[in-house]
């Protein structure tokens, strides 16, 4: 996809190990990448958050809470369904930034990704993220709201 080479030229001359996971088997960029780029069809997901520093995600959900269940800040660029809504929370929650997938060429990548990293107040709101989440219990939250919805259901019956 375009903001896969967007990205990958994006890191060209930054202080910074990415790693581009394409997603899909057997997937291949079509360009040289910068050496600070490794480019997967799959990554362990998980094991690269613990590692890193911050994110550019599609903000999907899984994803998202993910990189904020670590504290870390992201660079949405949101493509389909629910993933602009998720976008826009993290940006109102001084999380990230939001770019528009149809914007996401490599010199607003690297801009937006530069004032991420340059500005401790995006992480700093994602390590709160992450403070409130560890103190959420999410089963609990999840049967309380489906008991209530269903005594509501019944209810209107």
């Amino acid at each position: 996809c375009s903001s896969d080479l967007a990205i990958a030229t994006a890191a060209e001359g930054m202080d910074a190990q990415f790693v581009l996971s394409l997603g899909r088997p057997g997937a291949q960029l079509e360009i040289q990448t910068p050496e600070n780029v490794i480019v997967v069809p799959f990554a362990p997901q998980l094991e690269l958050l613990d590692r890193a520093t911050a994110v550019i995600t599609h903000a999907g959900l899984n994803t998202t809470l993910e990189a904020l269940a670590r504290g870390l800040p992201m660079l949405c660029l949101p493509v389909t369904n629910d993933q602009p809504g998720i976008a826009r929370r993290v940006e109102f929650l001084g999380a990230g930034l939001v770019l528009s997938p149809n914007r996401a060429r490599a010199d607003h990548i690297r801009l937006l990704l530069s004032r991420i990293l340059a500005n401790p107040s995006f992480r700093d709101s994602a390590v709160t993220l992450r403070d409130q989440m560890q103190t959420l219990n999410g089963p609990a939250m999840a049967a309380d709201i489906i008991e209530r919805a269903a005594r509501r259901s019944h209810v209107q019956q």
